[in-house]
């Protein structure tokens, strides 16, 4: 049988964001789910375009800083609250300061702790204080960018290390040339750095991006060995906080780098 992309991008929308998509036929959502990494950063770049869309309109009727309030909920709600839902449950579990099994039955309660708490507060602040720092005519090209870096950061997250548990959704992606994979990536994340912002937004994005992704795969390697699909997302979160900040590195003052 003829293996298209339609049925692992469809999976990957479902995967990704709150937005429907067309079922799968015959019962195949585990086979396409686990095709579907390769095609996180064409989701992340559709998230984007609605992202810069909606900004379009939002620094036409309000100030900057409640248009960039508005461009992060607006991020939050495209994906459900998930990968902050992820990012607050890694917190609770890996800044526990328990061992690697109890860190992981944490993780696994829906309920969040103080660190969870303080993991979306504190990055739910971050992405508004540097995009609310931007210039009005900058924060569509940054909100263009920002959910891009954050499933590309999340794919790579997925391609460098084994998943640290038995079973879970997250074990279900497959993942064929991790070094393959990281490169797309990140080709993907340079490709429209350079037409959104310009050759310097390549090298200030991933300045600002490519450490906190790798520091974030290091310590995840350290702590459990691996990762889970909270890491997940909090890694894409991480990714969008870091674009974000480059963001406001590029256009320090409304002087583009």
């Amino acid at each position: 049988m003829k293996r298209t992309v339609i049925g692992p991008f469809f999976a990957a929308w479902r995967f990704l964001t709150i937005f429907p998509a067309p079922p799968c036929a015959g019962g195949r959502e585990a086979e396409y789910l686990r095709r579907s990494l390769p095609l996180f950063p064409l989701v992340g770049l559709l998230l984007g375009t609605l992202a810069w869309l909606f900004s379009l309109a939002a620094v036409r009727l309000v100030p900057v800083p409640a248009a960039a309030m508005l461009v992060v909920a607006a991020l939050a709600v495209f994906s459900g609250g998930l990968h902050l839902d992820g990012l607050a449950d890694s917190c609770d579990g890996l800044f526990s300061h328990r061992g690697r099994g109890r860190a992981l039955d944490i993780m696994r309660d829906s309920r969040i702790g103080t660190m969870g708490a303080i993991g979306i507060t504190l990055a739910l602040l971050a992405k508004f204080a540097c995009l609310s720092s931007l210039p009005r005519d900058a924060l569509p090209a940054a909100a263009l960018v920002v959910p891009l870096g954050g499933r590309v950061g999340m794919s790579i997250v997925m391609a460098a290390l084994p998943y640290a548990r038995e079973s879970g959704m997250g074990n279900m992606i497959a993942v064929d040339s991790p070094p393959r994979r990281i490169a797309i990536g990140c080709a993907w994340l340079a490709a429209v750095l350079g037409t959104a912002w310009g050759p310097g937004g390549i090298v200030v994005g991933f300045a600002a991006w490519a450490p906190t992704i790798l520091a974030w795969t290091l310590f995840l390697r350290k702590r459990l060995g691996g990762a889970t699909g909270d890491t997940f997302g909090a890694a894409s979160e991480l990714g969008e906080v870091a674009i974000s900040l480059a963001a406001s590195l590029l256009w320090d003052g409304g002087r583009q780098f």
